[in-house]
């Protein structure tokens, strides 16, 4: 346990996980608490280099990296939306976990782009790499050369603005309570 002066001498206690615990990667960029209390997890490793989504219930970690429906690709971003569904922005697409069943879409769905099994990466520039979930229900998807909103039922894709602003991309988005988007852009070149 570990004592922090700054929160006013409450005990904090840490517990580091590691691959003996069963954590896939020896890194985790990013992670949420799901609806239910578990915790999904973006890890990744360096040796070989790899990327696995993993949930944590509290008690043991399981891989979903080979899930059916998930795409084998880099994960870029991960985030819970209002009704408790896991988004997974991916090299090879746009992902959603409703707690059953994996669900890539692509131009069906309204997307500027489509992936299909057995999920190939074309052009990395067509990748997903940021996602925020608003309160009102909304999912926000951002990319190399997109930004894209879906509603509940459908997905609208805004034309990128004007000029230098977004030229490499969206590299994180946030929604605040007053229902805007905070957008990052890309601190990389092609």
């Amino acid at each position: 346990q570990y004592l922090c002066g700054a929160l006013s001498r409450v005990a904090v206690s840490f517990t580091k996980f590691t691959k003996a615990d069963g954590l896939a990667g020896d890194s985790v960029p990013s992670f949420k608490r799901g609806k239910d209390g578990g915790w999904w997890l973006r890890a990744s490793s360096s040796q070989p280099a790899h990327a696995y989504l993993m949930r944590y219930d509290g008690r043991s970690f399981v891989d979903m990296t080979g899930s059916p429906g998930l795409p084998q690709a880099e994960s870029h971003d991960i985030e819970i939306s209002a009704d408790g569904s896991l988004w997974i922005a991916t090299d090879a697409g746009l992902v959603r976990y409703d707690g059953k069943n994996f669900t890539a879409f692509g131009k069906s769905h309204g997307l500027t782009e489509d992936w299909a099994a057995p999920f190939t990466i074309v052009d990395r520039r067509q990748s997903y790499t940021a996602l925020a979930c608003g309160a009102n229900g909304s999912v926000w998807v951002g990319g190399a050369n997109h930004l894209t909103r879906f509603d509940g039922q459908r997905f609208q894709t805004y034309p990128r603005p004007a000029g230098d602003i977004l030229r490499f991309g969206i590299t994180k988005l946030q929604t605040v309570a007053d229902g805007s988007l905070w957008i990052m852009p890309g601190l990389w070149s092609d």
